[in-house]
């Protein structure tokens, strides 16, 4: 025992060497490997800009995918009024996507143009809207125009900035038809924010004169917010195709950003997209990669230091281990011959204290029914109302009786279950079928917990429903070493006042003696309860 401070010590000394070793090592790496974790960080953010710019792509996208389908199905057709008899096809078409409510369609020719609206659910879309788009569409598109053409258009009105945006087609007698969208940006952001997006970052949107078309804050769509020509966005990014990057202040997050502008192309429209991704996004990663490496170090110096541990203390508690798994065995010894001794005094307690509260419980309440059964007796037939007095004063003088150990002779319990069946059966009559008993000779000197069949008879009738046209009927008899009583099993759909004391007596009684568990359930359609010979 004497050389073990001085083991400790060297476990000491070991450990600091190895920590110290393996930090400077951990330090070492994390300088070497600062350049690669700037790199990290930069790529963190791009791929953040790029997850973030392909939805936006394709959500706005999606948006008009079904122009090029509309058109080509028109193509197809004569004149304008074969369009209009298949213009519900076509806006099916065209509103493939349900963020899409509203729908439009112009006809062209020489001498006119009409012009038709459509509005998912039945809506016809707002006059304002209609008017503007028959003077966009006269001015944008060209009758003498041969080649494929498309346009898109922002506007204002009451409740939002509108995007029209459309197809034109020529059909076999040289009209022209032009089938577009009318898409509310502010309802469409509405519905950004329902789209599933792991992204850790938000995208803003602008036409070329800064205007407001997409913002996570809806009340800033419509206005504008950039200045082209002062800050050249238009120029480097929609002239050049540009990738801009900056950090600055968000007030829509209340944090620094890096936002990246770059050019967006949906159909025929030319938008600056900026992608803000908050600064701390970049830096918890960063500072993950950091925090991981110099974990690994210190988890590696810890593991280290606790094997060392723990095989210098093997050795230590294996020699005081035996000296104490002595003492303990003889103190464990001890402690559970008392703890045996007191279990055993709580348990015959126990059963005792329930065997009075039964007595009590029995007492008065089996009284008070049995005064009434004598009382109707009386007057119908003296003779038997005498016997039934008879009958009461065994069964309360058996009740009265001291049993101290809690246990009664087989015969004894059968014939207080007899005095006790006669009394019910005077207060049930046809109710109840002849008691039938089968009891083995050999089994009538055994012993059964005091009160056990009384239990059971009263359990029974309490639980069962005993009337002329459903009588109850009981049986005690002797299975293997076993008394059994058994009674046809009808129950009752209401018991009140059932708390279960009798069965908690006999458990609590079987526990104490140390005999066979009692058992009782439903067998079929009878009800049986298995009293163990004691």
């Amino acid at each position: 025992m004497n050389s073990i401070p001085k083991n400790r010590k060297h476990l000491i000394i070991l450990g600091i060497v190895v920590f110290l070793c393996l930090s400077a090592i951990a330090l070492f790496m994390n300088s070497r490997i600062k350049p690669r974790i700037d790199q990290i960080s930069k790529s963190i953010a791009g791929y953040a800009y790029e997850q973030k710019a392909t939805n936006v792509n394709y959500e706005f996208n999606k948006l008009i995918s079904g122009l090029p389908a509309g058109t080509r199905i028109a193509t197809g057709l004569k004149d304008g009024p074969e369009f209009l008899k298949n213009s519900g096809t076509i806006y099916s078409v065209i509103m493939n996507d349900t963020a899409v409510s509203h729908a439009w369609s112009a006809v062209l020719t020489k001498k006119d143009t009409s012009f038709h609206t459509f509005g998912r659910g039945g809506q016809d879309g707002n006059a304002k809207t209609k008017a503007f788009a028959t003077h966009w569409v006269k001015k944008a598109f060209s009758l003498q125009k041969q080649t494929a053409q498309s346009a898109g258009i922002l506007f204002s009105v009451s409740d939002s900035l509108h995007w029209l945006v459309a197809s034109a087609c020529r059909l076999k007698d040289s009209s022209l038809v032009v089938v577009g969208l009318d898409i509310n940006l502010k309802k469409f952001q509405n519905y950004l924010w329902n789209v599933k997006d792991k992204s850790k970052a938000y995208a803003i949107i602008f036409n070329e004169e800064g205007y407001c078309i997409s913002h996570p804050e809806i009340k800033f769509i419509g206005q504008r917010l950039l200045d082209p020509k002062k800050t050249s966005l238009a120029e480097k990014v929609l002239g050049d195709s540009a990738i801009l990057k900056e950090t600055i202040f968000s007030n829509y997050l209340a944090v620094p950003v890096i936002r990246s502008y770059s050019p967006l192309r949906i159909g025929p429209m030319n938008w600056i997209m900026a992608i803000d991704t908050p600064v701390f996004v970049v830096d918890d990663e960063v500072n993950d990669i950091e925090r991981n490496v110099i974990g690994m170090g210190i988890l590696s110096v810890l593991i280290i230091v606790g094997v060392v541990a723990y095989l210098q203390k093997k050795w230590q508690n294996e020699f005081i281990g035996r000296e104490q798994a002595e003492a303990n065995r003889k103190t464990l010894l001890l402690e559970r011959q008392e703890l045996q001794m007191v279990t055993e005094k709580q348990e015959k307690e126990n059963a005792l204290l329930q065997l009075k509260v039964l007595k009590d419980k029995v007492n008065p309440h089996f009284l008070f029914n049995s005064m009434g059964s004598l009382n109707a007796l009386i007057d119908r037939d003296p003779k038997l109302a005498r016997e039934f007095i008879v009958r009461l004063s065994k069964v309360y003088r058996y009740l009265l009786d001291s049993y101290p150990n809690g246990q009664a002779s087989v015969k004894e319990e059968l014939n207080f279950a007899s005095q006790y069946w006669f009394l019910l059966n005077i207060r049930f009559g046809e109710a109840m079928l002849p008691l039938e008993v089968n009891v083995k000779e050999k089994h009538l000197k055994k012993n059964l917990p005091f009160m056990s069949l009384q239990i059971a008879l009263e359990n029974a009738v309490k639980h069962n429903i005993v009337s002329k046209q459903n009588p109850l009927e009981i049986k005690i008899k002797s299975e293997g070493e076993e008394i059994v009583v058994v009674n046809n099993y009808q129950p009752r759909s209401h018991v009140d006042n059932s708390g279960k004391q009798g069965i908690s007596y006999l458990l609590s009684t079987y526990q104490h003696f140390g005999g066979p568990v009692l058992r009782h359930g439903i067998y079929g359609t009878e009800y049986r309860c298995y009293f163990p010979l004691l």
